[in-house]
């Protein structure tokens, strides 16, 4: 019940965090219909910055039969979600979001290796993305979230 009241306030008011007194949920605006896929499994999700669009966003993948061979990829249904209300400091590479009073709420981090860049979440956090009554549903839940 709790989800269905997220996806909907979702749709109605866009993109927003939902904060309450005990903490908050970002939602992604993004709902991909998978319906046609309720047998498959969930087999890869990465959260990465698109440095293009300037947007947090999450990459899923589901196989598409019953037991995908790891090596057979094209028989794996991609989904991509964004989270456009966050937003990146150059200098620091920091993740945050601004409420609406107008408080900057930390999300994370972006940190740079040897292989790439990797979001990571602060420790609060609590990354949610899975199917619901056919389609993928994706947010990010403080810790504290009633």
């Amino acid at each position: 019940m709790k989800l269905s009241f997220l996806i909907c306030m979702a749709a109605l008011l866009g993109p927003m965090a939902l904060r309450g007194e005990e903490g908050f949920s970002l939602v992604s605006p993004d709902h991909p219909a998978a319906w046609f896929n309720e047998s498959g499994q969930k087999v890869s999700q990465e959260l990465s910055w698109d440095e293009g669009k300037q947007e947090l966003v999450l990459r899923m993948a589901y196989d598409t039969v019953q037991y995908t061979p790891d090596r057979d990829q094209t028989l794996y249904d991609r989904f991509v979600l964004t989270f456009p209300e966050v937003r990146r400091d150059a200098s620091t590479g920091d993740l945050f979001i601004v409420d609406a009073h107008g408080h900057k709420i930390a999300l994370g981090r972006i940190e740079k290796g040897f292989f790439g860049s990797r979001v990571v979440l602060g420790d609060h956090l609590t990354l949610s993305a899975h199917r619901v009554h056919g389609v993928i549903v994706a947010k990010i839940i403080s810790d504290d979230s009633p």
